[in-house]
Protein backbone atom coordinates (compact mmCIF):
# COMPACT_ATOMS: atom_id res chain seq x y z
CA UNK A 1 0.00 0.00 0.00
CA UNK A 2 3.14 2.27 0.69
CA UNK A 3 4.93 1.62 -1.94
CA UNK A 4 0.99 2.30 -4.53
CA UNK A 5 1.11 5.60 -2.63
CA UNK A 6 4.88 6.37 -3.62
CA UNK A 7 4.30 5.45 -6.96
CA UNK A 8 0.93 7.63 -7.10
CA UNK A 9 2.80 10.56 -5.22
CA UNK A 10 6.13 10.47 -8.33
CA UNK A 11 4.03 10.34 -10.67
CA UNK A 12 2.26 13.37 -9.49
CA UNK A 13 5.14 15.01 -8.92
CA UNK A 14 6.17 14.00 -12.89
CA UNK A 15 2.77 15.26 -14.27
CA UNK A 16 3.71 18.60 -11.98
CA UNK A 17 7.48 18.85 -14.19
CA UNK A 18 5.74 18.21 -17.61
CA UNK A 19 3.15 20.64 -16.72
CA UNK A 20 6.34 23.35 -15.81
CA UNK A 21 8.24 22.40 -18.87
CA UNK A 22 5.16 22.30 -21.80
CA UNK A 23 4.41 25.43 -23.18
CA UNK A 24 0.56 26.71 -23.17
CA UNK A 25 -1.12 26.56 -25.64
CA UNK A 26 -4.33 28.49 -24.62
CA UNK A 27 -2.76 31.89 -25.77
CA UNK A 28 -2.30 32.52 -29.88
CA UNK A 29 -1.77 35.85 -31.20
CA UNK A 30 -4.69 36.27 -32.23
CA UNK A 31 -6.65 37.82 -29.37
CA UNK A 32 -3.46 39.36 -28.33
CA UNK A 33 -3.34 41.48 -31.37
CA UNK A 34 -6.98 42.01 -30.92
CA UNK A 35 -5.84 42.93 -27.58
CA UNK A 36 -3.69 45.26 -28.58
CA UNK A 37 -5.36 47.03 -31.08
CA UNK A 38 -8.36 47.78 -28.89
CA UNK A 39 -5.52 49.32 -26.52
CA UNK A 40 -4.26 51.89 -29.37
CA UNK A 41 -8.19 52.25 -30.64
CA UNK A 42 -9.16 53.51 -27.11
CA UNK A 43 -6.16 55.94 -27.01
CA UNK A 44 -6.94 57.06 -30.06
CA UNK A 45 -10.93 58.11 -28.90
CA UNK A 46 -9.95 59.54 -25.91
CA UNK A 47 -6.99 61.75 -27.42
CA UNK A 48 -9.68 62.60 -30.02
CA UNK A 49 -13.07 63.21 -28.95
CA UNK A 50 -13.25 62.78 -25.31
CA UNK A 51 -12.04 65.38 -23.14
CA UNK A 52 -10.91 63.86 -19.59
CA UNK A 53 -9.35 66.31 -17.62
CA UNK A 54 -11.01 64.69 -14.41
CA UNK A 55 -8.50 62.17 -13.35
CA UNK A 56 -11.49 59.83 -11.91
CA UNK A 57 -12.85 59.77 -15.28
CA UNK A 58 -9.52 58.76 -17.38
CA UNK A 59 -9.04 55.54 -15.09
CA UNK A 60 -12.44 54.36 -15.18
CA UNK A 61 -12.30 54.78 -18.63
CA UNK A 62 -9.34 52.47 -18.91
CA UNK A 63 -11.03 50.01 -16.50
CA UNK A 64 -13.60 49.37 -18.59
CA UNK A 65 -11.22 49.14 -21.50
CA UNK A 66 -9.14 46.56 -19.34
CA UNK A 67 -12.37 44.94 -18.22
CA UNK A 68 -13.52 43.96 -21.69
CA UNK A 69 -10.15 42.47 -22.85
CA UNK A 70 -10.42 40.39 -19.70
CA UNK A 71 -13.66 39.26 -20.36
CA UNK A 72 -12.09 38.66 -24.26
CA UNK A 73 -9.39 36.63 -22.60
CA UNK A 74 -11.59 35.28 -20.02
CA UNK A 75 -14.10 33.78 -22.67
CA UNK A 76 -11.50 32.45 -24.50
CA UNK A 77 -10.06 30.66 -21.51
CA UNK A 78 -13.53 28.97 -20.65
CA UNK A 79 -13.83 27.94 -23.93
CA UNK A 80 -10.11 26.37 -24.16
CA UNK A 81 -10.72 24.85 -20.78
CA UNK A 82 -13.83 22.99 -22.00
CA UNK A 83 -12.80 22.16 -25.46
CA UNK A 84 -9.57 20.35 -23.49
CA UNK A 85 -9.19 16.86 -24.79
CA UNK A 86 -7.05 15.83 -21.61
CA UNK A 87 -7.04 15.96 -18.54
CA UNK A 88 -3.40 17.23 -18.84
CA UNK A 89 -4.64 20.29 -20.84
CA UNK A 90 -7.13 21.52 -18.08
CA UNK A 91 -4.87 21.04 -14.75
CA UNK A 92 -2.14 23.39 -17.51
CA UNK A 93 -5.12 26.16 -17.88
CA UNK A 94 -5.82 25.92 -14.01
CA UNK A 95 -2.35 26.51 -13.55
CA UNK A 96 -1.88 29.33 -15.27
CA UNK A 97 -5.22 31.10 -14.53
CA UNK A 98 -3.61 30.45 -10.53
CA UNK A 99 -0.19 31.96 -11.30
CA UNK A 100 -2.37 34.87 -12.75
CA UNK A 101 -5.53 35.82 -10.56
CA UNK A 102 -3.50 37.30 -7.94
CA UNK A 103 -2.22 39.70 -10.72
CA UNK A 104 -6.52 40.45 -11.62
CA UNK A 105 -6.78 40.69 -7.98
CA UNK A 106 -4.69 43.17 -6.84
CA UNK A 107 -5.29 45.44 -9.79
CA UNK A 108 -9.20 45.06 -9.43
CA UNK A 109 -8.98 46.22 -5.23
CA UNK A 110 -5.90 48.80 -5.88
CA UNK A 111 -8.75 49.90 -8.89
CA UNK A 112 -11.66 50.06 -6.55
CA UNK A 113 -9.97 52.07 -3.94
CA UNK A 114 -8.69 54.55 -6.20
CA UNK A 115 -11.93 54.97 -8.04
CA UNK A 116 -13.79 55.31 -4.09
CA UNK A 117 -11.49 57.89 -2.55
CA UNK A 118 -10.38 59.96 -5.74
CA UNK A 119 -7.32 61.00 -4.53
CA UNK A 120 -5.10 62.49 -7.16
CA UNK A 121 -2.15 61.48 -6.60
CA UNK A 122 -3.41 57.91 -6.65
CA UNK A 123 -5.27 58.41 -9.38
CA UNK A 124 -2.30 59.91 -11.17
CA UNK A 125 0.28 56.58 -10.00
CA UNK A 126 -2.78 54.10 -11.05
CA UNK A 127 -0.71 53.87 -14.90
CA UNK A 128 2.09 53.03 -13.31
CA UNK A 129 0.67 50.21 -10.55
CA UNK A 130 -1.29 48.81 -13.19
CA UNK A 131 2.07 48.35 -15.79
CA UNK A 132 3.75 47.56 -12.35
CA UNK A 133 1.12 44.62 -11.75
CA UNK A 134 0.94 43.37 -15.46
CA UNK A 135 4.73 42.84 -15.31
CA UNK A 136 4.44 40.86 -11.68
CA UNK A 137 1.59 38.66 -13.61
CA UNK A 138 3.74 38.11 -16.98
CA UNK A 139 6.74 37.09 -14.92
CA UNK A 140 4.31 34.71 -12.74
CA UNK A 141 3.29 33.13 -15.86
CA UNK A 142 6.74 32.68 -17.66
CA UNK A 143 7.04 28.85 -17.05
CA UNK A 144 4.14 28.65 -18.92
CA UNK A 145 5.03 30.21 -22.11
CA UNK A 146 8.70 30.96 -24.21
CA UNK A 147 11.72 32.22 -22.49
CA UNK A 148 10.92 35.52 -24.47
CA UNK A 149 8.55 36.27 -22.33
CA UNK A 150 10.89 37.39 -20.09
CA UNK A 151 11.42 40.74 -22.42
CA UNK A 152 8.00 41.49 -21.98
CA UNK A 153 7.80 41.54 -18.05
CA UNK A 154 11.06 43.55 -18.71
CA UNK A 155 9.03 45.76 -20.40
CA UNK A 156 6.28 46.30 -18.38
CA UNK A 157 8.46 47.07 -15.70
CA UNK A 158 10.63 49.72 -17.00
CA UNK A 159 7.26 51.11 -18.45
CA UNK A 160 5.86 51.14 -15.01
CA UNK A 161 9.04 52.77 -13.84
CA UNK A 162 8.76 55.48 -16.39
CA UNK A 163 5.04 56.05 -16.11
CA UNK A 164 5.53 56.54 -12.31
CA UNK A 165 8.11 59.13 -12.73
CA UNK A 166 5.42 61.04 -15.15
CA UNK A 167 2.98 60.51 -12.05
CA UNK A 168 3.43 63.73 -9.85
CA UNK A 169 2.86 65.83 -13.25
CA UNK A 170 0.16 64.40 -13.89
CA UNK A 171 1.24 63.21 -17.35
CA UNK A 172 0.93 59.55 -16.76
CA UNK A 173 -2.78 60.16 -17.08
CA UNK A 174 -1.99 60.61 -20.85
CA UNK A 175 -3.91 58.60 -23.80
CA UNK A 176 -1.25 57.66 -25.51
CA UNK A 177 1.11 56.89 -23.09
CA UNK A 178 -1.63 54.29 -21.90
CA UNK A 179 -2.59 53.03 -25.55
CA UNK A 180 1.43 52.58 -26.21
CA UNK A 181 2.15 50.77 -22.83
CA UNK A 182 -0.62 48.69 -22.87
CA UNK A 183 -1.92 48.33 -26.63
CA UNK A 184 1.96 47.91 -27.60
CA UNK A 185 2.42 45.45 -24.86
CA UNK A 186 -0.07 43.13 -26.40
CA UNK A 187 1.26 43.49 -29.41
CA UNK A 188 4.66 42.47 -28.23
CA UNK A 189 3.14 39.42 -26.85
CA UNK A 190 1.46 38.61 -29.70
CA UNK A 191 4.73 38.83 -31.80
CA UNK A 192 6.72 36.75 -28.85
CA UNK A 193 3.57 33.94 -29.26
CA UNK A 194 3.68 33.71 -32.82
CA UNK A 195 7.48 33.76 -33.54
CA UNK A 196 8.11 31.17 -30.58
CA UNK A 197 4.93 28.84 -30.90
CA UNK A 198 2.61 29.90 -33.64
CA UNK A 199 5.55 30.13 -37.38
CA UNK A 200 6.70 26.46 -36.52
CA UNK A 201 3.60 24.79 -36.72
CA UNK A 202 2.33 26.30 -40.04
Amino acid sequence: MQDLEKALNHLADIHAQVSRTEYYRGFNSVPLVLSGVSGLFAASVQASWMNMDNPGLFVLYWSVVASLNVLLFGIKLGLDYRCSHTPFERRKTHAVLLQFMPTLLAGLLLTIVALRWMHPVLLQCMPGLWALLFALGVFACRPFFPGRMFWLGAAYLIAAAWLLTLAPTGQSLSPWNMGLVFGGGQLLAALIIYWEMERHER
